[in-house]
Protein backbone atom coordinates (compact mmCIF):
# COMPACT_ATOMS: atom_id res chain seq x y z
CA UNK A 1 0.00 0.00 0.00
CA UNK A 2 1.51 3.67 -1.24
CA UNK A 3 1.34 6.76 0.99
CA UNK A 4 -1.70 8.43 1.79
CA UNK A 5 -2.36 11.80 -0.39
CA UNK A 6 -4.06 14.98 0.63
CA UNK A 7 -7.70 15.49 -1.21
CA UNK A 8 -8.33 18.67 0.15
CA UNK A 9 -7.64 21.35 -2.54
CA UNK A 10 -6.56 24.09 0.02
CA UNK A 11 -4.37 24.24 3.17
CA UNK A 12 -6.27 23.72 6.16
CA UNK A 13 -4.69 26.27 9.29
CA UNK A 14 -5.23 25.07 12.95
CA UNK A 15 -6.21 27.71 14.90
CA UNK A 16 -9.27 27.56 17.42
CA UNK A 17 -11.69 30.42 16.07
CA UNK A 18 -15.43 30.95 17.69
CA UNK A 19 -18.15 30.52 15.51
CA UNK A 20 -21.64 31.38 15.93
CA UNK A 21 -23.80 28.61 14.22
CA UNK A 22 -27.65 29.57 12.51
CA UNK A 23 -29.58 26.21 11.38
CA UNK A 24 -32.37 28.33 11.10
CA UNK A 25 -33.94 27.83 13.66
CA UNK A 26 -31.37 27.80 16.35
CA UNK A 27 -27.92 29.70 17.00
CA UNK A 28 -25.11 27.73 18.95
CA UNK A 29 -21.74 28.78 19.52
CA UNK A 30 -18.91 26.22 18.95
CA UNK A 31 -15.32 26.48 18.05
CA UNK A 32 -13.42 25.85 14.24
CA UNK A 33 -10.41 23.49 15.19
CA UNK A 34 -9.07 24.32 11.40
CA UNK A 35 -10.24 26.25 8.60
CA UNK A 36 -9.09 27.09 4.86
CA UNK A 37 -10.09 28.51 1.61
CA UNK A 38 -12.83 26.03 1.52
CA UNK A 39 -13.95 24.90 4.53
CA UNK A 40 -13.48 24.16 7.99
CA UNK A 41 -13.31 21.46 10.85
CA UNK A 42 -16.08 22.73 13.70
CA UNK A 43 -15.45 20.44 17.19
CA UNK A 44 -18.42 19.76 19.17
CA UNK A 45 -21.14 20.92 16.34
CA UNK A 46 -23.07 18.18 15.87
CA UNK A 47 -26.24 20.35 15.34
CA UNK A 48 -26.48 19.48 11.92
CA UNK A 49 -26.47 16.37 9.41
CA UNK A 50 -24.82 16.07 6.38
CA UNK A 51 -26.04 18.09 3.21
CA UNK A 52 -27.66 20.55 5.94
CA UNK A 53 -26.80 24.14 5.19
CA UNK A 54 -25.71 26.26 7.79
CA UNK A 55 -24.69 30.30 8.38
CA UNK A 56 -21.32 31.00 10.37
CA UNK A 57 -20.49 34.19 12.12
CA UNK A 58 -17.16 34.87 12.67
CA UNK A 59 -15.86 37.65 15.05
CA UNK A 60 -12.54 38.65 15.43
CA UNK A 61 -10.54 41.53 17.39
CA UNK A 62 -10.35 44.70 15.39
CA UNK A 63 -13.02 44.07 13.12
CA UNK A 64 -16.30 46.34 13.79
CA UNK A 65 -18.74 43.75 11.80
CA UNK A 66 -18.22 39.82 11.65
CA UNK A 67 -17.61 37.76 8.98
CA UNK A 68 -20.21 35.60 7.54
CA UNK A 69 -20.11 32.78 5.57
CA UNK A 70 -22.40 30.39 4.15
CA UNK A 71 -21.36 26.40 4.66
CA UNK A 72 -22.85 22.98 3.82
CA UNK A 73 -22.13 20.22 5.97
CA UNK A 74 -19.82 17.25 4.27
CA UNK A 75 -19.05 15.13 6.86
CA UNK A 76 -20.36 14.43 10.51
CA UNK A 77 -18.27 12.23 13.19
CA UNK A 78 -18.63 11.75 16.99
CA UNK A 79 -16.24 15.29 17.40
CA UNK A 80 -17.80 17.99 15.11
CA UNK A 81 -18.63 18.33 11.57
CA UNK A 82 -16.64 18.95 8.10
CA UNK A 83 -18.13 22.45 6.17
CA UNK A 84 -17.69 23.60 2.52
CA UNK A 85 -18.02 27.19 2.27
CA UNK A 86 -20.77 28.00 -0.60
CA UNK A 87 -21.43 31.51 -1.79
CA UNK A 88 -23.33 33.47 0.73
CA UNK A 89 -27.09 34.54 -0.71
CA UNK A 90 -26.70 38.49 -1.78
CA UNK A 91 -29.59 40.71 -0.55
CA UNK A 92 -33.23 39.65 0.56
CA UNK A 93 -34.42 36.09 0.62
Amino acid sequence: MGPLTEKRRFRRTHSPIPVKINDGTRVVWQCVENISRGGAYIKGARVAERRDRLDLSFTFPGLADPILLSCRVVRRDDTGIGVHFVPYPVGPP
